[in-house]
């Protein structure tokens, strides 16, 4: 198993529970492009390691159940080959390949939300036709707190939700050829039909609290109380590597930072360990940080004023 992929913490009457926390190894991520050999021409497709629990699998299987080791055989009919980087899984598949790995990862997602739908009966999941946003909704809450039916059923719930928003985002992946494609996941409440939590599946964790369980019988959460005084932000990247990214402030009607040229992110520091980003991140790219305009405290060596986003959102395509 993966570190903490989810976590349930209380703050007197506040709970959050995030689904996605920083790395997600669960997930997938791909990226399509062209691929000639002389045997072969395809296209190849990048996920996440730990995309083989499910990957060619005849049926779903919990997470926590699977016996699934690193995968390096694929049966054919889903792809021509496949190669590990030592943190991507390469899928090179054509288009019948293509086509049939997206229809048993529709059979392995149905029998996945079966399986949640089934643990508890207030439970309904649904998911559309491309794959950009998967719900659940939870009915006939009355007055009693989300957070104590999620405390009840943390692991099985937490769980096999992030199997659903997984197997989705690899189909929705196989659809873009894009690695950084975004999944939209959200509860819906089911007793008001508003939002009470929404994320950007795999850049921002789904957080959800009681306040938010609350707020959601009149209006739509769009962000979380947890999140209080933090907002989305633009910026581009002036620099990356591996351990720094330099970032350029939007000028136009800037919330925070207002005095600042240029912010750093240490990707080596506290801070930045649940922040994931967009694989082939690069100058010039332009991206939004969840922030709160406060700094952080980290001596990098350089006056760069460093930041601590809660998370990122690709404004367009990273190539």
């Amino acid at each position: 198993m993966p570190r903490a992929f989810w976590k349930l913490s209380a703050m007197k009457k506040h709970y959050i529970i995030l689904i996605l926390t920083g790395v997600l190894l669960l997930t997938s991520c791909g990226q399509n492009k062209h691929v000639e050999t002389e045997k072969e021409t395809g296209n190849t497709y990048r996920f996440l390691a730990y995309y083989d629990w499910f990957l060619g699998q005849d049926e779903y299987v919990d997470i926590l159940e699977s016996e699934s080791g690193p995968v390096y055989e694929l049966n054919p009919q889903y792809g021509n080959s496949i190669d590990y980087d030592g943190k991507y899984l390469l899928i090179t598949a054509d288009e019948s390949q293509r086509q049939a790995l997206l229809k048993q990862n529709e059979n392995l997602l149905e029998e996945a939300i079966s399986v949640l739908e089934t643990s508890d009966d207030r439970f309904l999941v649904s998911y559309d036709t491309n794959y950009e946003k998967v719900t659940l909704t939870i009915d006939n809450m009355q007055n009693e707190m989300v957070t104590q039916l999620f405390a009840a059923n943390n692991l099985e719930l937490m769980r096999q939700y992030l199997g659903v928003v997984s197997i989705a985002l690899a189909n929705r992946i196989l659809l873009t050829g894009d690695c950084n494609s975004i999944l939209v996941t959200e509860i819906i409440n089911g007793d008001s039909g508003h939002i009470a939590a929404t994320a950007l599946f795999p850049f921002q964790s789904l957080t959800l609290t009681d306040e938010d369980w609350l707020k959601s019988q009149n209006e739509d959460v769009l962000l979380s109380a947890e999140y209080a005084g933090y907002d989305w932000m633009d910026f581009t990247i002036e620099e990356a590597d591996d351990i720094h990214l330099i970032l350029k402030p939007a000028d136009e009607e800037r919330e925070f930072y207002f005095d600042d040229e240029r912010l750093e992110i240490c990707l080596d520091s506290v801070y930045a360990e649940d922040l994931f980003l967009p694989y082939g991140l690069k100058a010039q790219d332009k991206v939004s940080f969840l922030v709160d305009g406060l700094y952080a405290i980290h001596d990098d060596g350089n006056n760069i004023p460093d930041i601590a986003p809660m998370a990122l959102m690709p404004i367009k395509t990273v190539n």
